[in-house]
């Protein structure tokens, strides 16, 4: 009966090969787009996180509304999908956290033991709160908000949405004595506070966010001030976290890093124990 829906009829008849490929894999890794893929690919190789061998597949997924979609087939397939969305995904409505919670089969338990009460609850009181901060006080961290890409690209299409997206974003761009030196500081401290537990209860069940925004957001500012195709700057950025020391990569790509790590569980691929069993059997007749 659930194949029947309309969005999950929808999906069906456009899956491509990438899809296919992700049927075949046990954690598919649901992301919203080739850019982040290619990040995530580089940061892997610079960890040595060999993600293949741990059984995860990249899928891009083109359009954030279609991730909760794709995220309940691959769960009605006995997969367990591993999300990385934009900080925007959480921002504009609950819809999309609420979607994901009802695919999870541990929402609630582990909700409720994380922090006493419901995801559903707890995201709704977040999301309300911190509609009505940024409305009250805007003032407060508009001079930095408007710095972001969220509102340079988004405040003359809809200027309340990309208020949010480009307040959420800066919060957690600022150091903690530039957070402290905002006015009506202790509430922007308290949401910031609120939104590490509500991050908390998601990275447990497998749903990562992009704080500072899009993947974009985390390159180098030569990188972010490029204007050309996607892929192309990916490309850019990419060549230069090979070439950058790995702790200044990790510090500034950590969001991706701990997605990373979670969907690879932090295996390290070692052949010389696999390996030392069968040698040891070999040489213990060779030795008599």
């Amino acid at each position: 009966e659930v194949l029947k829906a309309k969005k999950i009829k929808s999906l069906i008849a456009r899956l491509g090969q990438e899809h296919k490929m992700a049927l075949f894999s046990k954690n598919p890794l649901l992301v919203e787009g080739q850019s982040d893929v290619i990040m995530c690919n580089a940061l892997a190789i610079k960890n040595q996180l060999y993600l293949e061998a741990t059984g995860c597949q990249f899928l891009p997924v083109v359009g954030k509304d279609q991730i909760p979609v794709v995220y309940k087939l691959m769960r009605l397939l006995g997969k367990e999908p591993v999300i990385l969305a934009d900080a925007d995904a959480i921002i504009d409505s609950t819809d999309f956290l609420n979607n994901l919670f009802i695919s999870h089969p541990d929402t609630d338990a582990i909700s409720v033991d994380l922090i006493g009460d419901k995801a559903f609850s707890l995201v709704q009181k977040i999301h309300a709160d911190f509609i009505k901060l940024v409305e009250s006080s805007w003032d407060d961290v508009s001079a930095k908000a408007k710095l972001h890409p969220y509102w340079i690209n988004g405040h003359r299409e809809n200027e309340e949405k990309a208020k949010k997206r480009a307040v959420f974003s800066t919060l957690f761009n600022l150091t903690e004595a530039e957070l402290l030196s905002l006015p009506n500081s202790h509430n922007w401290k308290t949401i910031k506070k609120r939104y590490g537990v509500l991050f908390s209860l998601l990275e447990k069940l497998g749903f990562f966010i992009l704080k500072k925004g899009a993947v974009e957001s985390y390159y180098s500012l030569e990188n972010q001030n490029i204007n050309s195709d996607k892929v192309e700057v990916a490309m850019k950025e990419m060549d230069r976290i090979n070439s950058e020391e790995i702790s200044i990569i990790n510090n500034q790509y950590s969001d991706l890093l701990d997605f990373l790590k979670f969907a690879s569980k932090s295996q390290q691929i070692n052949a010389r124990a696999a390996l030392r069993p069968t040698l040891l059997a070999a040489l213990a007749p060779c030795m008599d």
